[in-house]
């Protein structure tokens, strides 16, 4: 395919900028994640507002607000529709809380201050086979998680926002009104097995995970 950038040859430029943007998936990452920690995507949802809107709105410096939504758009999350006004596009509004498939949680988990540091550390890994979050953290995730409620929360809303997506597609796929209980392991706060007992009223669950997992259910 002769637009397919890993298909070109060495020298030319553009798959040099190919490999520059995927470097630069570090940065994008920044941006997913303080959209989604700032709500934007959800400060649109009932229409276009103004940068100086979003500002207040977000509790923000407008002029460094305005380049960050300038950059959002660049990435098709954002559309400008007057100057200085914007809204989520089809691909942004899956930043929105309540969006059917959201991601918000799920930026907010990649992008997040204890989570993100520890990819650069990722060569440890690979040359000790070991953990690069307890070389970096001191400790595993799990403790991590029962000393710090606030990752815990956004840890738990991601997997409940990517197990309801999933539960969808379960859903969807398979008859379950020939079945009478449905055991879901590891199911977090019990988003797919929520969904699939509200389309199947004849299903029984049983929701299996550890107890500080289930306890917010």
């Amino acid at each position: 395919m002769p637009n397919d950038p890993v298909t070109q040859s060495p020298g030319d430029s553009s798959l040099a900028l190919h490999l520059l943007s995927m470097a630069l998936g570090v940065a994008q990452t920044a941006v997913l994640c303080t959209a989604a920690q700032l709500g934007l995507a959800d400060h649109v949802k009932d229409g276009p507002k103004s940068v100086a809107a979003l500002a207040e709105a977000a509790g923000t410096h407008l002029p460094t607000l305005t380049r960050l939504m300038d950059v959002l758009v660049h990435l098709g999350l954002f559309s400008e529709t007057a100057p200085g006004q914007f809204t989520c596009t089809r691909l942004g509004a899956l930043l929105q809380t309540d969006a059917p498939r959201s991601v918000r949680h799920f930026v907010m988990l990649i992008g997040g201050e204890w989570y993100g540091p520890t990819w650069p550390h990722l060569v440890h890994s690979v040359r000790t086979g070991t953990s690069a979050f307890e070389s970096v953290v001191g400790t595993n995730v799990y403790n991590y998680f029962s000393q710090h409620p606030a990752a815990l929360a956004v840890f738990q809303q991601t997997m409940s926002d990517l197990s309801a997506g999933e539960g969808l597609a379960f859903r969807d796929a398979y008859d379950f009104a020939r079945c009478h209980t449905v055991v879901d392991l590891g199911g977090g706060r019990g988003g797919l097995l929520a969904i699939l007992l509200q389309a199947f009223s004849s299903l029984q669950g049983i929701l299996f995970d550890l107890p500080v997992v289930v306890e917010g259910t």
